[in-house]
């Protein structure tokens, strides 16, 4: 896990199109900032306070449709370690 939020420490404060690669940031720079406007500029944090509201609904859902049958809930998902856990960048 460490390893993940290094590579995203490093790459969060640089502009999207730079660590895309300049191969792939051509012709897309308008997706880049319409999604930056809609996703802010950390679209995948990490940790369970950050996707709290994902989560939550991801169980709602899953229930709803059937796919489990009751609503879960983040404690008895994650290991009570993680449920702290917080990026730092």
């Amino acid at each position: 896990m460490l390893g993940l939020l290094e590579g995203q420490a490093g790459s969060v404060g640089r502009p999207l199109h730079t660590r895309l690669g300049q191969h792939l940031a051509a012709g897309i720079g308008q997706e880049i900032e319409d999604t930056r406007k809609v996703m802010g500029d950390n679209p995948w944090p990490y940790g369970i306070k950050a996707n709290e509201k994902a989560l939550e609904a991801l169980f709602q859902y899953s229930y709803e449709q059937d796919l489990a049958k009751r609503r879960l809930t983040i404690e008895e998902l994650f290991h009570p370690s993680t449920l702290d856990f917080e990026e730092r960048l």
